[in-house]
């Protein structure tokens, strides 16, 4: 399924975008009062240049065997903001990821990537590789009512530039992996 240029807005209720393959948004602005589910069960999700709004809702973004998340990319959530890759990886560049009153979640099997980003939760983020690396570059990671958890299951890098800013705990593990954190605030 391919959006290009569009603008899809649901003022009372939720707007569902779901594909068996893969999803592309690119250039669009789709807004749901109550939520935003964007979904490709066997296939990729690839949002480029586009927002993706829920002024009451949640957001859920995802892709059986990944997604990504290119630049000019901005999702916005009051509640929940939920990325995630059951058997591949996410890639979030260039993107603003927010949740206002609740937390933000980005988890992929394999390799999870993050740069040039801002991630924000009010009430936490937690990123996640539960197979892969997780990596950050160039990032603002921050939850001003919450806590951070990082975790790669065979490693962690957060590289230059990269803030992380938490209220409560900020946590930074990787069960079977190294961790490495160079000109980190």
């Amino acid at each position: 399924m391919n959006v290009t240029g569009t603008n899809i807005t649901s003022t009372d209720g939720k707007v569902n975008i779901t594909a068996k393959e893969n999803t592309t948004i690119e250039n669009s602005n789709i807004s749901g009062n109550q939520g935003v589910t964007i979904n490709s069960t066997n296939g990729t999700t690839t949002i480029n240049a586009s927002n993706v709004s829920s002024s009451n809702g949640s957001i859920e973004v995802a892709g059986n065997q990944g997604v990504n998340l290119n630049n000019g990319t901005n999702l916005t959530a009051k509640e929940n903001v939920d990325v995630t890759s059951p058997n591949g990886s996410v890639n979030v560049t260039g993107t603003n990821i927010t949740s206002t009153d609740g937390k933000v979640n980005i988890t992929a099997k394999e390799n999870t990537t993050i740069e040039n980003s801002n991630i924000s939760g009010n009430q936490g983020v937690t990123i996640n590789s539960t197979n892969g690396i997780t990596t950050i570059n160039a990032s603002n990671v921050s939850s001003g009512n919450g806590s951070i958890a990082i975790s790669g299951n065979q490693g962690v890098n957060i590289g230059n530039g990269t803030n992380l800013t938490a209220k409560n705990d900020v946590d930074i593990t990787s069960p079977n992996g190294s961790i490495n954190v160079t000109g980190t605030n």
